[in-house]
């Protein structure tokens, strides 16, 4: 245990300082300790270099995006198929929620965090678009390294996942997979009150990725960045992060024009940090990323609770709030296609969307028995 750590602040407080120089602890601290002048000073010459960077990427003539993965057809919301609107918000549970302090679980040997609550921040249009001309920019010859050391640093386990979500014939299936019988809706909006539902499952799944803390280090040392949240590799060569995934299961009613409702549930899913890592550190790293616009940055930094909270990114036009429901806190999301609710009830989390009004997605959640 470094035991300066007792008297000095964190990394992360030392970064929101150079954000907002307003802290009068840390202000006095820094007049009276040499050390931690030199880590702010340290700080702030990695910022000074992000920055440098973005200007250099902006200024860079734009050209087509190219992905080193297949590209997939984007298709409209309205237009979703069923079993892919099924899993669309359940299969995002896994992410995220690494972002959390770390609390009392500091000393446990893993750190295992669950969702409990939602929150939603809205990510600006222009914002992913801007990403890829940044992306676009460097040199392939310098994203080809940049992919071979990671690809060198991590070993992620399995190495291919099949697609895991199936359609069933019954309810009864699906429950038999679930372990538990899934909540049905007692009541339902037109058309979808006339038609029978389809039922699908989502296999569990387990990831694990091991990291080579060094050439990790190499590879975010070659962009100017560093990552404080990373043990010293000397000490601690590689760690080991896994998210596992429990079963799910999603109930969809289709119309005939591919309108569809969807409810769909599914246990918490549970990420693994070892505790060399510190993960209100790897918050911070995370924010400090180039690229990150200062207004999502601000809304991150808004949700207070990251050990239990699933963060749900927003496109512009849609809009979300809280609300009161089956006992507990819920995240309604609207949006010009439709409407979602999310909650967590029991240590299961619930999702109700699809092609209809916010009142009718309360309704449906509210009648789930």
């Amino acid at each position: 245990m470094r035991l300066w750590r007792r008297k000095c602040p964190s990394e992360g407080r030392l970064r929101r300082y150079l954000d907002t120089p307003d802290d009068p602890i840390i202000r006095s601290h820094l007049d009276n300790c040499a050390a931690c002048q030199s880590r702010l000073a340290r700080l702030r010459a990695d910022a000074d270099f992000a920055v440098r960077a973005l200007a250099a990427l902006e200024t860079a003539p734009s050209a087509p995006l190219v992905l080193s993965s297949p590209t997939r057809k984007e298709t409209p919301m309205r237009r979703l198929r069923a079993p892919a609107l099924a899993l669309a918000v359940t299969t995002t549970i896994a992410f995220v929620v690494w972002l959390a302090p770390v609390g009392a679980l500091a000393d446990q040997l893993v750190q295992r965090f669950r969702v409990q609550q939602f929150a939603a921040i809205t990510i600006p249009a222009d914002t992913v678009q801007a990403l890829g001309t940044q992306l676009q920019a460097i040199p392939e010859e310098n994203r080809a390294t940049f992919r071979e050391q990671f690809a060198q640093a991590l070993q992620v386990t399995p190495q291919q996942q099949t697609e895991g979500v199936r359609e069933v014939s019954s309810l009864e299936e699906a429950a038999a997979h679930l372990g538990r019988t899934p909540l049905v809706p007692s009541e339902l909006p037109s058309p979808f009150s006339e038609i029978q539902p389809r039922y699908f499952i989502g296999d569990p799944r387990r990831t694990e990725a091991t990291i080579d803390v060094a050439r990790v280090q190499q590879a975010l040392g070659a962009l100017g960045l560093h990552f404080a949240s990373l043990p010293d590799p000397t000490v601690t060569p590689t760690v080991t992060v896994a998210v596992a995934i429990p079963a799910s299961a999603a109930q969809v009613w289709q119309t005939s024009d591919e309108h569809a409702l969807v409810v769909a549930e599914l246990e918490s899913p549970v990420l693994e940090l070892p505790a060399e890592i510190d993960p209100e550190l790897l918050r911070e790293d995370l924010l400090m990323l180039p690229g990150l616009p200062p207004d999502v940055v601000a809304q991150i930094r808004s949700v207070r609770d990251w050990r239990q909270t699933l963060i749900i990114p927003l496109p512009e036009g849609a809009t979300s709030r809280s609300i009161s429901l089956r006992g507990t806190t819920g995240l309604l999301i609207e949006s010009p296609d439709g409407a979602a609710v999310l909650w967590q009830e029991r240590g299961i989390l619930h999702v109700v969307g699809g092609h209809l009004s916010a009142d009718q997605a309360i309704v449906v959640a509210r009648s789930l028995r």
